[in-house]
């Protein structure tokens, strides 16, 4: 591992660390510590569905959370992206 990749790791553990700050249920931390591990490489796009298979959720739990991880979470950006047939969401680390 470089040391680039070392800080870079450390960051983001500390971002995530961060957030605990913030009330986040454990569900939210679920939620979260899927997109931070997903996004680590940089900008992905979900939709609740996939998350929800990932973290043992509903897609509708995953979709109701979602919004509120994005007002509150500073480490990662998380917008809605589109809608077409369900919502896609665009995260990606700041």
């Amino acid at each position: 591992m470089s040391h680039t990749s070392e800080v870079l790791g450390l960051l983001r553990t500390l971002a995530f660390h961060q957030q605990m700050t913030v009330k986040l249920t454990a569900t939210d931390r679920r939620i979260l510590a899927h997109l931070t591990d997903r996004t680590a490489a940089g900008e992905q796009y979900f939709r609740a569905k996939q998350i929800a298979e990932r973290v043992g959720l509903s897609p509708q739990q995953v979709g109701a959370r979602l919004p509120k991880l994005a007002a509150e979470v500073d480490s990662l950006e998380i917008s809605k992206w589109s809608r077409h047939r369900s919502t896609t969401w665009r995260v990606q680390p700041r």
